[in-house]
């Protein structure tokens, strides 16, 4: 009996992991898998704290991360 349990529970388990890939594949989940690397070449509309005011001489500026800039002497 235990022997059937576990036959139709890797059956049924399998199955599921059939249904998974056909819906990633139907979904584009692997429609270009080289696309990921040029996502950071990519220009962003929130990308307005990389474009900081360069500090003034004789000044240390850091950026923390919510992008803020704080000068110190």
């Amino acid at each position: 009996m235990l022997h059937m349990i576990l036959l139709f529970g890797s059956l049924a388990l399998g199955g599921l992991f059939v249904w998974l890939y056909i819906w990633a594949v139907r979904g584009g989940q692997f429609k270009d898998p080289e696309e990921a690397k040029y996502l950071m070449f990519r220009e962003d509309d929130n990308d307005e704290h990389i474009h900081q005011p360069a500090p003034e001489d004789g000044k240390n500026a850091k950026i923390d991360k919510a992008g803020r800039v704080s000068v110190s002497e």
